[in-house]
């Protein structure tokens, strides 16, 4: 089956100021780099909201809560990860060049070596290994959506017309639950299929060897000229007892040896953790361009560094707080602050969830004002699986919890935060559903019954004119009985076209008279009117 596919991003060039770049097209068809201040400004991803906003129904303001899902606000830690996304990239690309005849030679005999099963470097010239990044922190935090963010400044792919070949310029994908290498090494196929429109997956079958595979993503690394491989969920690539044997690391280090490709680590303090119990070289080497480690904000000033992140989630917090959808804006207390803190324990994604729990909340209940009761009642409410994690930081000595203790609680983050976020949508969804319920109004029954009728009456069985007719005015399709009978009868009479596809078609007199159960002159009138294909008499 065919799949339809939008025209892959043709590269423009723009000339480089930097003599290592230049005349490098994997370089010189990127976007220029910005400095982290600059970039920072369009960083953000914010809602619109405004007066009017909170002047509308109920309904359609409930269901603007939902849009602080995608919330980004720009803070102090995300500079460093900006400047090095757009770095690595670079550093990648710098020495190897598709257009150097030395390159090429050197790409070509990899492959052919490659393919007769040694896996070697391509050629000697740069560093003996691609640089790379690790972020690490607690769930929650916006790791990943920073990084995919910062991505969202450069192409994911660009055709090179000119030059007869597609760059895939960064490229992220999770690591299985199970730290699997083959299960990797297919998701890495698939998402370059995906990417560029290919079929290499078909090309290498489904019987193909983990080691046809391996072979299989350093040739696809070199030929696309994969520019940065991010890889998340770390921590379950570094599962296993002895890390040091673990084969996915170990592939992906030398991924990195081999061709060449940069790549950022994400992960939880659990992966921080059993990396430095597997070896001092593989901390080095999975963050030897920076390892930034994530924690919560804080509310108080007694824990080490604590007063610049009770600044950071002040400033944080004061710009989630503008994004209201009651009637009643609510200003940001001191008291407000306390509570969103010790409902959210300083944790970006539970404050977000808080805020949107409680503003759907104020609006169904009709009190259109968070006050710290109302927050202390939704996360009561919804925040059950959250509890044990948010007891256990509250807790001083969770300090002194044992790694075991501690990597459980991030499973039980990372798990609580997936069901309230699915809480969010099923209440948005839920209180949409009961006001438009409580807005069908008199009339609306009225001409669903008179469709429903006249239907009937075209020997239409009940219960499909019944079915038929409500979806049509619970969609909005339909507002009067004779659009519901014209809409119903079209599909009933529907003619296939030249490709199968069904046709809506109007249904002709002689068909609907022909099925009338009383073709009385008077009924068959009747229900053409009500069908809206034919003019009500106009009494003289």
């Amino acid at each position: 089956m065919n799949q339809h596919h939008e025209p892959l991003l043709n590269a423009i060039y723009r000339p480089s100021k930097i003599k290592e770049y230049r005349d490098n097209p994997l370089i010189e068809a990127l976007p220029p780099f910005c400095e982290a201040p600059i970039t920072l400004k369009r960083f953000g991803r914010f809602p619109r909201v405004s007066e009017a906003d909170r002047k509308l129904p109920p309904a359609e303001r409930m269901q603007s809560v939902g849009s602080l899902d995608e919330y980004l606000e720009p803070m102090p830690f995300h500079l460093d990860i900006i400047e090095q996304v757009g770095l690595l990239i670079r550093s990648g690309y710098k020495h190897r060049n598709p257009l150097s005849a030395a390159y090429r030679k050197a790409l070509n005999e990899s492959y052919r070596r490659a393919m007769d099963g040694v896996i070697c470097t391509i050629g000697e010239e740069g560093p003996a290994a691609a640089s790379s990044i690790a972020l690490f922190g607690v769930s929650g935090m916006g790791k990943s959506t920073t990084i995919e963010r910062a991505l969202c400044f450069y192409p994911n792919v660009l055709h090179h017309q000119t030059h007869g070949f597609i760059q895939v310029c960064h490229m992220k994908l999770d690591c299985p639950t199970d730290g699997g290498l083959k299960p990797f090494l297919k998701a890495f196929v698939a998402k370059i299929d995906n990417l560029t429109q290919s079929n290499y997956q078909a090309e290498y079958g489904t019987r193909a060897t983990t080691e046809d595979l391996i072979r299989a993503v350093a040739r696809l690394s070199s030929v696309h000229h994969l520019g940065l491989l991010v890889v998340d969920e770390v921590q379950h690539l570094l599962s296993a007892k002895d890390v040091s044997n673990h084969v996915l690391l170990r592939f992906l280090m030398g991924l990195s040896n081999q061709v060449k490709v940069p790549v950022v680590y994400i992960g939880t303090p659990k992966a921080l953790d059993l990396l430095k119990r597997g070896s001092f070289r593989m901390v080095r080497r999975a963050g030897d361009k920076g390892c930034f480690i994530w924690d919560r904000f804080y509310n108080d000033n007694k824990r080490k560094a604590g007063l610049e992140r009770k600044e950071e989630w002040l400033h944080f917090l004061g710009g989630l707080w503008t994004f209201q959808w009651m009637e009643k804006f609510t200003k940001l207390t001191t008291e407000l602050a306390d509570v969103m803190y010790f409902q959210s324990q300083g944790i970006i994604a539970i404050a977000v969830r808080l805020f949107q729990l409680s503003q759907l909340l104020a609006i169904r209940e009709g009190s259109e004002c968070i006050t710290p009761e109302l927050l202390n009642r939704a996360a009561n409410e919804y925040f059950s699986a959250l509890q044990p994690v948010l007891n256990h930081l509250r807790n001083p000595s969770h300090h002194k919890a044992s790694d075991g203790e501690r990597w459980q609680y991030e499973d039980l983050l990372r798990d609580g935060l997936s069901q309230v976020e699915r809480t969010v949508h099923k209440q948005a969804e839920i209180i949409g559903f009961r006001e438009r319920d409580r807005t069908q109004t008199a009339a609306d029954a009225s001409e669903i019954y008179r469709a429903v009728s006249s239907l009937i009456g075209l020997s239409v069985e009940e219960h499909v004119a019944t079915q038929k007719v409500e979806e049509l005015f619970r969609s909005g399709k339909a507002h009067t009985s004779g659009v519901a009978v014209h809409l119903v009868l079209s599909e009933l009479f529907g003619e296939k076209g030249p490709k199968g596809a069904p046709a809506i078609s109007t249904p002709t007199l002689a068909e609907i008279t022909s099925l009338s159960k009383a073709p009385s002159q008077e009924h068959v009138q009747s229900t053409l009117e009500t069908a809206g294909l034919v003019d009500a008499e106009i009494e003289s």
